[in-house]
């Protein structure tokens, strides 16, 4: 399962999850939404192409990847300090000479966003992989990308990987006019003892030849017929599928169908356009007015000119009753890389915690952590706020006291509290809510207090959910903060059980630590998420490829930890509930409501009394405070379905991004989507 990382400072970062069920229709008549996305045609597909020479094709591919081996990696991506910049050996039309790296679990949400070189999966296998924009009139045109199944150059890889080269509209990666072929996706590392993986293609087997390569370049080369020329999209390293009937690919040709299993959910919208939308937060506040948050590479309000500029982050409001209120799209100048990924709402604004886009004239930087303030009336931005230094700075988390003060949390360089390595660390910042102006930052987790670990940031990564807990009678702004993650490194003199532990750590209003807590199983554990209840104990979601309370259900499951603040180190934890089927499931958020958790992921299995739909599907939990499962909901489409959510005591309200029809016909290639289920799912 994937981690998302810039090169620079390997970072990671955040994703989603999943859950639903649908009604086809609006969403309570979208009063005021703007409207929807013009859609792209489908691309008719070709007669089967003529006969060729194999031998011909084999001196292309050959040529092709001969040429498009960059000389500064062995691998074809340019791992520099600076993601984006033009590599020093690399032709100059090609664009994203940048590396990223999922997250656990999937790394759509990244690569959803980005023309880049390289995209790197994890060992726990279900990574999507796809840098090329579906908006695009030839998404992938022009573009060289290095897919790695494996993590860190191990060949490593696990079942269920999926790299799309095409969609039921159009093959990517088109464009040869020679006799070398300068775009295509290099497909590394798939070990030939797996199952389970797929290479998603445009049309039907007969619009392809697939060729044997020999040489340093041993594989597989796919062919596909563009209008009577054949042109490569595609390279398997290392592994031969000469027939294009083999189960590892797959074709698509047709729009989604529509999901055929609403039930339950109410006041649904699903929304897009031909590229990638993708709801990545999700609050409601008190009089029940729903806001997310997302990423986007499509003109989603109709004031930007171009898919693939500025404003790929969005927010939007949705009243009680589902009606779509407003939206407001935004981004840095560049947007190639903006992402929005937490918010938090008070009575008159909504909070955005994000990354930023530096400005070309900036050269001390190249990403900048963003904090954004907007009006929660009517959508407009009130302020931005950005943290820049000569590493990338990335905010991740938000949240708010009880006040005048919001928090934010990510991963950080700044060079007044450097490490000795100059790396990246855990930072959490205090800010004023009213103009957004910085009261104190606090970088962890660094050589120097060694909470949760030394080394880079890899090794720390805080995306497990930020939370304020005012103190029992104090006065207003007085309160704990909790801020977890996962680390691979020693904490608290204690080492690191598994490939990488859970941690939480505990901050006073004036980011003064006062506790950490690690635990985990033999394997990578991941947290998502935390909340707390009534009585302050916290409970924090995620996922496992161990067993972090018993034997694990299949390749990954979901958990959820409650700890007792109360309690001195190694002693806060009071269970743990692992949950899952024998394949990959996951757990992305959590919400405590009186006395019951709610939780919710995505599952590639079927649960208890329910049958999978296809692919991953939406799942909701429902458990007592003892983590006893009350209720389980599953739903999806063919496709992929993941989600998050929130809840109040008038409902479960879950969004997040859906591949097929969920409760709309799909408006191309990734949809964002809201629906709201019952207290009793």
């Amino acid at each position: 399962m994937p981690k998302i990382r810039n090169k620079v400072g390997q970072m990671r970062a955040l994703a989603l999850a999943a859950v639903f069920a649908l009604a086809v229709g609006g969403c309570g008549g979208d009063e005021g939404a703007p409207p929807p996305p013009v859609t792209v045609a489908p691309t008719p597909l070709p007669p089967p192409p003529p006969p060729v020479s194999n031998s011909d094709l084999k001196t292309i591919a050959e040529a092709s990847l001969a040429a498009n081996i960059r000389e500064d990696h062995p691998h074809g991506t340019d791992q520099t300090s600076n993601p984006g910049a033009p590599s020093t050996t690399s032709p100059a039309k090609r664009p994203g000479n940048g590396f990223t790296q999922g997250i656990p679990g999937d790394d759509i949400e990244q690569t959803a966003v980005y023309s880049i070189g390289s995209v790197t999966g994890e060992s726990g296998g279900f990574d999507i992989f796809n840098a090329a924009n579906p908006a695009d009139s030839r998404p992938g045109n022009g573009l060289v990308t290095a897919f790695y199944a494996g993590v860190n150059g191990r060949s490593v890889d696990a079942p269920g990987d999926r790299f799309i080269l095409g969609d039921h509209r159009t093959a990517y990666y088109l464009g040869r006019t020679g006799n070398v072929d300068n775009d295509f996706a290099r497909i590394m590392q798939i070990e030939t003892a797996r199952s389970g993986n797929q290479i998603v293609l445009h049309g039907t087997a007969s619009n392809y030849t697939m060729v044997q390569t020999t040489g340093p370049d041993a594989g597989t080369a796919i062919f596909y017929d563009n209008a009577g020329t054949w042109d490569m999209i595609g390279y398997i390293d290392q592994l031969v599928r000469t027939d294009s009937n083999d189960p590892i690919f797959v074709y698509t040709s047709a729009l989604p169908a529509p999901s055929t299993v609403a039930r339950l959910a109410t006041q649904t919208d699903q929304f897009g356009g031909a590229g990638a939308d993708l709801i990545t937060a999700i609050e409601v506040d008190a009089p029940g007015n729903l806001y997310v948050t997302g990423i986007t590479r499509n003109n989603l309000t109709g004031l930007f000119s171009s898919s693939t500029g500025s404003g790929q982050m969005f927010v939007a409001k949705y009243s009680a009753s589902g009606a779509r209120l407003w939206m407001t799209q935004f981004g840095s100048a560049d947007g190639r890389g903006d992402l929005a990924w937490d918010l938090a709402v008070d009575g008159s604004s909504v909070y955005v915690a994000a990354r930023y886009i530096s400005p070309e004239s900036d050269a001390n930087s190249f990403k900048d952590a963003a904090y954004y303030k907007l009006s929660a009336n009517s959508g407009a931005i009130e302020k931005l706020e950005t943290w820049a230094d000569i590493q990338v700075q990335y905010a991740g988390t938000v949240a708010l006291d009880n006040s005048e003060f919001v928090y934010f949390g990510g991963i950080g360089f700044d060079r007044a509290q450097a490490n000795p390595d100059n790396s990246q660390d855990p930072y959490i910042e205090k800010r004023n809510r009213s103009d957004l102006s910085l009261v104190k930052r606090k970088l962890y987790g660094g050589d120097t207090n060694n909470v949760p670990g030394a080394g880079n940031a890899a090794n720390k990564e805080p995306w497990g959910g930020l939370k304020f807990v005012p103190k029992a009678g104090g006065a207003p702004g007085q309160g704990t903060i909790y801020a977890s993650g996962w680390t691979m490194q020693s904490y608290e003199g204690t080492a690191a059980q598994g490939g990488g532990d859970a941690w939480v750590v505990a901050f006073d209003q004036d980011l003064n630590i006062l506790w950490f807590e690690g635990w985990g199983s033999n394997q990578r554990d991941w947290p998502w998420d935390l909340d707390t209840d009534a009585n302050g104990f916290l409970y924090v979601t995620g996922l496992t490829l161990g067993g972090m309370s018993g034997a694990s259900n299949g390749q990954a499951d979901g958990f959820v930890t409650k700890l007792d603040p109360s309690k001195p180190l190694g002693q806060r934890v009071v269970w743990t509930r692992q949950i899952g089927t024998n394949r990959s499931d996951e757990l992305r958020k959590i919400k405590v409501v009186g006395n019951a958790i709610y939780v919710s992921g995505h599952t590639y299995g079927s649960l208890p009394n329910f049958a999978n739909a296809g692919e991953s599907d939406l799942w909701v939990a429902k458990l007592d405070l003892n983590g006893n499962i009350l209720k389980q909901y599953q739903v999806g489409t063919a496709q992929d379905d993941r989600a998050m959510l929130t809840a109040d005591t008038n409902g479960v309200y879950v969004g997040g991004y859906t591949f097929g029809s969920l409760v709309k016909t799909t408006f191309g290639y990734i949809d964002a989507f809201v629906m709201k289920l019952g207290i009793d799912l």
